[in-house]
């Protein structure tokens, strides 16, 4: 038995807007990325963690830092929580994560 698969998209059935595209933020302050990474280490220091190490209150952190003027994106998010989730990143992994996508 074979599967038909089957896709209004794929058989032009279906009409799909433009998507507007994303404008990326610019790249942040440096004065403000070095008060953001002291934040952030902070915080790891007394984040609750999982039983397998990763942190229970990611949203917390990307939020803070947005509340806080700075702006990542959903990769630069996704990196830093991916290593926060491992380890205290170090200063060169944050911006670097911080920068991911922005305006250069």
């Amino acid at each position: 038995m074979t599967f038909r698969w089957h896709s209004n998209l794929a058989a032009g059935n279906m009409w799909m807007p433009e998507r507007e595209p994303e404008v990326p933020p610019p790249p942040p302050e440096p004065g403000l990325l070095a008060s953001a990474y002291d934040e952030t280490v902070a915080f790891l220091r007394v984040a609750p963690r999982r039983d397998d190490g990763s942190l229970e209150a990611g949203a917390s952190l990307i939020r803070g830092l947005r509340d806080n003027g700075l702006l990542l994106t959903a990769q630069g998010a996704g990196t830093l929580l991916a290593l926060c989730d491992r380890t205290v990143p170090s200063k060169a992994e944050f911006v670097h994560c911080c920068c991911l996508g922005t305006a250069e």
